[in-house]
């Protein structure tokens, strides 16, 4: 199944936001650092769903 298939990152980030889902904890980035690197594609749609809900995202970024 999958369930989030047709929604956009930004659709899929406030189904989190309304389930409660402690995104501070969650990590989206390809490299293995102690802060996200900002940059890569995963950071880059994670960080574009947060601005598109209007929300700051809660974990640090290496830029």
């Amino acid at each position: 199944m999958t369930p989030f298939i047709r929604m956009t990152k930004a659709e899929i980030l406030r189904v989190g936001l309304a389930l409660g889902v402690p995104y501070r904890e969650t990590w989206s980035c390809y490299q293995n650092n102690d802060r996200a690197c900002g940059v890569c594609s995963s950071c880059h749609y994670r960080r574009e769903a947060f601005r598109a809900c209007g929300i700051p995202d809660p974990i640090e970024y290496e830029e």
